[in-house]
């Protein structure tokens, strides 16, 4: 049996089409969830107050949105639902170029209790605890795990301070490149990992700030509550209840939000580094790439005197 050499330059350009329509979908929707989610609990959170401030400047004013008329026709729907993408992708885009390392961070600090130092993030004595990505103890976790062939592929250990400085979290998205070139049908799993770990990044961002703006417009509300309530004598203004109720609605599934993710992303992260270091060892060990050529690695005395710390 032959293989026409039209037919497979055919299914190659397939298949990179089909790579690169992930790509775009990865990053398109990465950047656009994060936006709607975050407009969407915005208006909810911020218009009440907003109104609730107008009303109590201008109380003998018609309400605006009693006066507000809707537009007539499917046009001006379509375009007003155009325009609140854009500006969804928009905001999106400045939550999802957030670095992961802050949520990173704040995942860590939640989780460290159940970790007991076995993890690749270890408190030193009278040092800050690095929590940047490639983790300082990732060795010393791989070869706690067993994963001896993946631990003597990272250049750095975090208990040998004279290789230190061959930490990079280049080294990872040096790998991520090369697998991407020789087996872009394998890196599927590789790709949904970061896609993932972005969503959730970026969700953690949205969820702080909804946190900051649920307070602010909870605050503003009772502010307003209180001079109404001094004017009218009543320490109970019902008709205004949406200014509180939607922030603090808003306030409460960001709290969750932000809790959620935060128990979730730190393990994320480390299984990203396995996954890769798995992948680029196994293309490494059954094809003839060289992976890991010009990539430093441990000396051999080093992986011989390894030892579990």
């Amino acid at each position: 049996m032959t293989i026409d050499g039209a037919s497979v330059s055919a299914s190659v350009a397939s298949h990179g089409g089909r790579l690169a329509l992930r790509d775009f979908l990865v990053d398109f929707l990465g950047c656009l969830v994060p936006g709607v989610v975050f407009l969407i609990a915005a208006i909810l959170a911020g218009l009440p107050p907003l109104l609730r401030v107008i009303d109590l400047a201008e109380p003998d004013s018609p309400s605006i949105l009693a006066s507000l008329k809707l537009p007539d026709g499917a046009v001006a729907y379509v375009l007003g639902f155009g325009l609140f993408l854009l500006f969804a992708y928009i905001w999106g885009q400045l939550f999802f170029r957030q670095d992961p390392k802050v949520p990173d961070e704040a995942s860590y600090k939640r989780i460290k209790g159940t970790l007991e130092e076995q993890g690749p993030v270890r408190a030193e004595s009278g040092k800050t605890t690095d929590v940047q990505f490639p983790y300082l103890f990732l060795h010393e976790y791989l070869v706690q795990r067993g994963l001896r062939h993946l631990a003597v592929r990272v250049p750095w250990q975090g208990c040998n301070a004279a290789t230190h400085p061959a930490r990079t979290k280049h080294f990872i998205n040096i790998l991520k490149v090369r697998l991407a070139f020789s087996f872009p049908d394998r890196c599927g799993a590789l790709a949904r990992n970061e896609a993932h770990i972005r969503l959730n990044s970026s969700m953690w961002y949205v969820s702080r700030s909804l946190v900051v703006l649920g307070v602010a417009a909870l605050v503003v509300s009772f502010v307003c509550g209180a001079i109404d309530a001094a004017h009218k004598e009543s320490l109970l203004p019902v008709a205004h209840l949406s200014s509180v109720l939607y922030p603090a609605a808003v306030l409460a599934l960001a709290l969750w939000l932000k809790v959620g993710i935060e128990r979730v992303l730190h393990y994320q992260r480390v299984r990203e580094c396995v996954f890769v270091l798995e992948t680029a060892h196994w293309a490494n060990e059954h094809s003839d790439k060289d992976i890991f050529g010009g990539l430093a690695c441990l000396a051999p005395q080093v992986r011989q005197a390894d030892t579990v710390r």
